[in-house]
């Protein structure tokens, strides 16, 4: 599993953020997600490009944060995109070929 980078929050965060934060949690860890707007945002188009490049299942994983499944399951729903626009354009499929 992926460790997660830890900061400490006076060295990134303003003082008065830090000092609101702390009247909710003072002195704990604090966990911060990262957006998912743009933690997400062209994931998907970013595994096709690197697939298309060559690159090894889990290395794309492990540039686009997510699972080598997850990169799988992306690429086999990007083929089975392409068959259906091929057949419903009267092209052919990679089995037709």
């Amino acid at each position: 599993m992926q460790q997660r980078p830890s900061l400490s929050a006076g060295k990134v965060l303003p003082d008065r953020l830090v000092k609101e934060i702390q009247q909710y949690c003072s002195g704990c860890w604090l966990y911060i997600p990262k957006q998912r707007k743009h933690a997400r945002m062209g994931r998907k188009y970013r595994i096709l490009v690197y697939h298309m490049q060559g690159r090894p299942t889990a290395e794309i994983a492990r540039l686009v944060d997510c699972t080598p499944r997850y990169v799988r399951w992306v690429v086999a729903q990007d083929r089975e995109r392409a068959a259906e626009v091929r057949r419903a354009f009267g092209g052919e499929t990679n089995a037709d070929a």
